[in-house]
Parts: structure tokens; sequence; C-alpha cells
């Protein structure tokens, strides 16, 4: 059992070739439906701290190991192109060298992976600059409203033009 980033960002379950998404959480279990739901109606629970509370239960498909095996790597992926300034293509290649040619097949294209990862670092590039850019907007009102109490003072004599020595 092990737990997967999504391409949205959200907790996905692995689970003997299956995957589940998350479908609710209610009084600290959570409940997740197989990520083929519309088609299968296998569930299974986990407690707070990720230990499995229900077994799953039976599925109308078989499992897809290789789907497992994509999810992780892609998640692996997005991961390092937030992370790291590693070109596009040695991520790619780092992250699917040791995956198998029949798991290969399940693989995105590598031009879909490459935009997957471009868009990655400019969505986390853009969150830095709208950081950054509020914080400077900060520090100018912060600055003009410093600069405003320092002439109503001036105004009414309470402060005086600053000193030479």
């Amino acid at each position: 059992m092990e737990f997967i980033s999504s391409d949205k960002g959200k907790r996905k379950l692995a689970l003997n070739g299956f995957m589940y998404v998350r479908d609710k959480t209610k009084n600290g279990v959570t409940y997740w439906r197989c990520e083929d739901y519309l088609k299968c109606k296998s569930r299974v629970s986990t407690a707070e701290d990720d230990s499995l509370m229900r077994a799953p239960s039976e599925h109308s498909h078989p499992p897809n190991p290789a789907r497992v095996i994509v999810a992780r790597a892609k998640a692996s992926m997005r991961d390092r192109a937030v992370k790291s300034d590693e070109r596009t293509s040695n991520i790619i290649q780092s992250e699917t060298k040791d995956i198998s040619l029949a798991t290969a097949g399940a693989l995105p294209k590598k031009t879909s992976l490459q935009r997957m990862i471009q868009r990655k670092r400019s969505a986390s590039m853009s969150q830095y600059s709208i950081r950054r850019f509020t914080d400077s907007s900060k520090r100018i009102k912060q600055e003009q409203g410093s600069n405003e109490i320092f002439i109503e003072q001036l105004n009414a004599g309470i402060a005086g033009p600053p000193r030479k020595k």
C-alpha cells in the first residue's frame, strides 16, 4: 500500500495493482473508491494514520500494475521538476530507465511528459512570482504608511527635517 500524488496534486492509493481515489473522509476514516469507479464498485477505507481499516471489495476488472508504476514515475517527475534545475530530458530519462518494455507501453508520449514537466515548472515559478510581488507590495504599503505618518507629524510641528551632523 502506498500513496501517490495525482496530476492535480491529490493523493491516490495504490494497493495490489489497483489505484483508488479519495471518495470522502468521515469521523477520521477515509473512504477510497476504485479509480475506474464508473465501471467498478470496489472500495477500501483507511484510518487517520493511513493504516488499512477495511480490505478492498472485489473489482470488476483485472489489476493493472503498469498503471501504478507509471503513476509513481509521473509523480516523481513532477516533484523533480519543481525541486531541481535538471533538464527536462534528463528527468524523463532517469525516471523511465528502470521501467520494463511492457510497462513502457503505458507511459504517455515523450512530448506529453515534457509538457507536463514544463507546466509544473511554470506553475511553480508563477506562484513564486506572486509571492514575491505580494511581499514587495506589502513592504511598499508599509513604507508609504510610515512616510504619511512622518508628513502628518511634520505638518503638525511634531517632527522636523533630519538634522545634519
